[in-house]
């Protein structure tokens, strides 16, 4: 572990998250690397559903950058639908991003568009961070021409030689734009860029499912399909000992161990676990790892505290009381009537609540069982029972 370059004496902390992580502070997923880059060389779309936290994003980053590495011609267009809340919106995107990965001058890029997408006047504006970026000027009735237009910029990209990749991260979130008639549309371009591969990526498994499994909505079948489990602990725990073992040999596979356990086993809340730990061991080298892991989870608990409570208070006596029956039957079987005697509520209530919760981001539910999306706030909750 080097020193920082800006800060002399101050110690890098390896444990990233919150952020795209990649290069060397990307772990493992070898075999999820390997398998997404060759489908993207055989032009194959992809649809993939973890929940939140598993790192789909980093992943899918990674592999660009892998694919970069290797093909001087790679283009990798990256559209995050959590921030498209209009049509528009994600003609801007994918125009830039065309831009971007065009390899071209932005006088050219104006005239290529000009000439080639019509009803829309572009222009060169220069955003808050500085960088240039294009901007679209089009009439409503003009939208369909545009947007078919624009849709086809990929393809474009791929016939000039380039190999071609469009990411779409959470893709689910395309249900609030004009729901079905924008996945119409959008079928109807891409199922023709035969040499372009589309990723298609999704946290939220209800709605997600319904996109692509469902027979009438329009992008059925417009994929392969692949869910993004948990990096193993065999992985994790070698990379969290390497890293800890140097702050404070005493460190060992149990508290390896002990970090990836209490975090779930999910990505995110591992790093951000291992994170907290590895700045208390700096500050506290004389205490026992495993005093250091408890004093790092209550940390970490502690500083979301107002967080928590606030999403707790906004909920309904019925979804609270169904995340106490998630927590008590660990997610599963969840109707049988047994259990459901035990509270004061009906089936038909606690179904309503579920739904409630994983709409609000709260809870996720994968085929057989039902779980927190943070961890550390099923920690929280746990200490109320």
């Amino acid at each position: 572990m080097k020193p920082s370059g800006n800060s002399p004496g101050i110690i890098n902390n390896p444990f990233v998250f919150g952020k795209v992580v990649k290069g060397p502070y990307f772990l493992d997923r070898k075999e999820e690397r390997q398998e997404i880059a060759s489908e993207i060389q055989n032009h194959t779309n992809l649809v993939i559903y973890s929940p939140r936290r598993y790192g789909k994003t980093s992943l899918v980053m990674q592999v660009f950058d892998d694919l970069k590495k290797k093909n001087r011609s790679f283009a990798g267009l990256t559209i995050d639908f959590y921030r498209i809340n209009t049509k528009n919106k994600f003609l801007l995107s994918l125009t830039n991003e065309y831009a971007k990965n065009s390899g071209l001058t932005f006088e050219k890029l104006l005239n290529i568009i000009r000439k080639t997408v019509q009803g829309i006047t572009p222009s060169l504006e220069v955003a808050g961070d500085g960088t240039p970026k294009i901007n679209l000027q089009f009439t409503p009735a003009s939208l369909n021409m545009v947007f078919e237009n624009i849709v086809k910029l990929p393809k474009k990209l791929a016939d000039s030689g380039k190999l071609v990749c469009v990411f779409f991260d959470e893709f689910q979130e395309i249900t609030a734009l004009n729901g079905n008639n924008f996945q119409k549309e959008l079928r109807a371009e891409i199922q023709y860029h035969d040499n372009v591969s589309y990723i298609f990526s999704g946290s939220k498994y209800h709605m997600f499912m319904e996109l692509f499994e469902n027979k009438n909505n329009p992008l059925f079948n417009i994929g392969k399909t692949k869910s993004l489990k948990q990096i193993e602990e065999r992985y994790y725990n070698s990379y969290i000992l390497k890293h800890l073992k140097k702050i404070n040999p005493e460190f060992n596979k149990q508290s390896a161990l002990k970090i990836y356990q209490l975090a779930g086993g999910i990505p995110y809340y591992v790093q951000m676990l291992a994170h907290e730990t590895f700045n208390l061991a700096i500050l506290n080298r004389n205490e026992k790892p495993d005093e250091i892991i408890v004093m790092a989870e209550e940390n970490i608990i502690t500083d979301k505290n107002d967080e928590f409570l606030l999403i707790y208070e906004n909920l309904n006596l019925s979804s609270r009381i169904s995340l106490d029956i998630i927590i008590e039957n660990n997610g599963k079987e969840l109707f049988r009537k047994r259990l459901i005697d035990r509270y004061p509520l009906a089936a038909s209530t606690l179904k309503k609540a579920l739904n409630t919760l994983m709409e609000k981001g709260i809870i996720t539910r994968s085929a057989s069982e039902y779980s927190f999306q943070d961890i550390f706030f099923k920690r929280w909750v746990e200490r109320r029972l």
